[in-house]
């Protein structure tokens, strides 16, 4: 493909050449053509707009004519009045010479015609293609594409530290004896990803996705040390049946809550297979090395309250935009059972962490104390948010990604911090049958989304394990971020 492309625009300037060619052979423009008529139309109708806007300032200045008078700025109206006159005979002037774009072209020759739409195409076309000194095009982002690829698929999978690194993961997680979480599963090499060995705490393996940054590397004691530059850390959650929901009628079944509400009921069950998720909320690091922007509302220019790092997790992303940004990096959001199912991790209670909002101490960042001292309470009051007093976090915004401890799964911040979008689609019920594989739910229902995990401006209800946020994908709030996920390839 790039081959046949720099073909193409190496000919540009010789096609450019050609088409000026032939438009200098042109049989003269016809007067009462509907795309000529409309754009004389045009022409005339924007001259006199022009000839109606001098009128006004010049009527203006001639009512001016007592001195002192100002603008909202302290500046003397007749002074702006009179400055802008000039400026719009300059227009009109500019407008009445000039003659109007051709927009039809005919020849005597039919094949000159057939030349001629070709080229008018095909010119633009590679100008897409070949990019601007401001923009570059779809040739250098191919090439730099087909260059990272070849590179990442060399780290992952072709020089001897990758093979040996996959040789090894290879047979442990299809050891029982040595990874039991995972029931002898056999995987193969996963291109762009590299292994980084079990956690320590909760045995699940972990890898690298490359290319998103550079690999994680581990303290002496096995915790990861992150820094502005490290890549996405996948982690391999074991797939089998999950309980999806909560129920708060009978202590002795499954995901007993007393505070459950309708949209988490009825409890089922489903089974999962294997797949990949982020240890880490998205960081604003990672988002801009991709996007080369930073959408987050919270970011380094901030004011002392609203300050964030590259650490911090991205903020104000919609649904859409999410998808964008996985798309770029072949991941993919987490449908709302593989969320579930992994910020869970095998627990049954109402948090993930304990029975009582107390037990998200240490473990998560949510509307507490911290936010109940700050500049932001106010505002989230106003719109309606909660605040649990009783826990004291230290964070009034999101904190940096890894701030606070993990799940039984080695995944941090699956309670607050910000909330997570999930993949599925429409109908906001657990009735519905979903997927195999993934259990996701795509039903045209009212379009919304689904969002999990509480954030730092909910309260603690809002992060217990079956809470659940009904929205639409275009919401964009300064509590929104991802958690991205990807397939096992098999």
């Amino acid at each position: 493909w790039v081959q046949a492309v720099e073909g193409f625009v190496a000919r540009r300037d010789d096609l450019e050449a050609e088409l000026m060619e032939l438009r200098g052979q042109a049989l003269p423009p016809d007067p009462d053509a509907f795309l000529e008529r409309e754009a004389e139309r045009a022409r005339k109708a924007e001259i006199a707009q022009v000839e109606q806007t001098l009128a006004y300032y010049e009527q203006a200045r001639v009512e001016l004519d007592e001195p002192g008078e100002v603008t909202w700025e302290g500046e003397d109206l007749s002074l702006v009045v009179g400055g802008r006159i000039p400026a719009f005979r300059d227009r009109l002037a500019q407008d009445l010479g000039r003659r109007p774009q051709r927009l039809t072209w005919s020849f005597a020759a039919p094949d000159d015609d057939l030349r001629h739409a070709a080229l008018s195409k095909l010119l633009p076309m590679l100008t897409v293609f070949a990019g601007t000194d401001a923009t570059p095009g779809l040739l250098a982002r191919a090439r730099r594409g087909l260059t990272h690829a070849r590179t990442i698929e060399h780290e992952s999978s072709t020089c001897d530290e990758a093979r040996a690194r996959w040789e090894s993961a290879i047979a442990t997680i299809a050891d029982p004896a040595r990874a039991p979480e995972y029931g002898g599963l056999r995987i193969l090499p996963q291109l762009g990803l590299l292994p980084l060995g079990p956690d320590p705490r909760s045995g699940l393996w972990e890898f690298a996705h490359l290319a998103s940054g550079e690999p994680a590397r581990r303290d002496t004691s096995g915790r990861h040390v992150l820094a502005e530059s490290t890549g996405i850390v996948l982690v391999l959650i074991p797939g089998g049946e999950l309980v999806l929901g909560a129920q708060g009628t009978d202590p002795t079944a499954a995901h007993y809550d007393p505070l459950s509400e309708s949209t988490e009921q009825p409890v089922r069950k489903w089974r999962l297979l294997p797949y990949f998720l982020s240890k880490y909320e998205l960081t604003q690091g990672q988002w801009c090395r991709v996007m080369s922007s930073n959408p987050s509302s919270f970011h380094d220019a901030g004011t002392r309250a609203w300050r964030a790092t590259s650490l911090h997790p991205v903020d104000s992303v919609d649904w859409e935009m999410a998808g964008e940004f996985l798309a770029e990096l072949d991941l993919v959001l987490p449908s709302e059972a593989q969320w579930d199912h992994a910020a869970r991790a095998g627990t049954d209670s109402a948090w993930v962490f304990g029975s009582t909002a107390l037990s998200l101490l240490g473990f998560a960042n949510v509307a507490d104390a911290t936010l109940l001292r700050s500049v932001f309470w106010p505002r989230v009051a106003e719109a309606g948010g909660g605040v649990s007093p009783e826990i004291e976090d230290g964070h009034a915004i999101h904190a940096p990604v890894g701030s606070f401890r993990s799940n039984a799964f080695g995944l941090h911040d699956v309670c607050g911090n910000v909330a997570e979008w999930c993949s599925d689609r429409g109908e906001f019920s657990y009735t519905t049958e979903p997927s195999y594989g993934r259990a996701e739910r795509n039903n045209h229902g009212d379009g919304t989304r689904t969002l999990r995990g509480g954030s730092m401006f909910g309260d603690a209800g809002a992060a217990r394990a079956a809470a659940r946020m009904r929205v639409g994908p275009e919401l964009r709030a300064e509590w929104i971020g991802l958690r991205p996920a990807r397939e096992l390839d098999r």
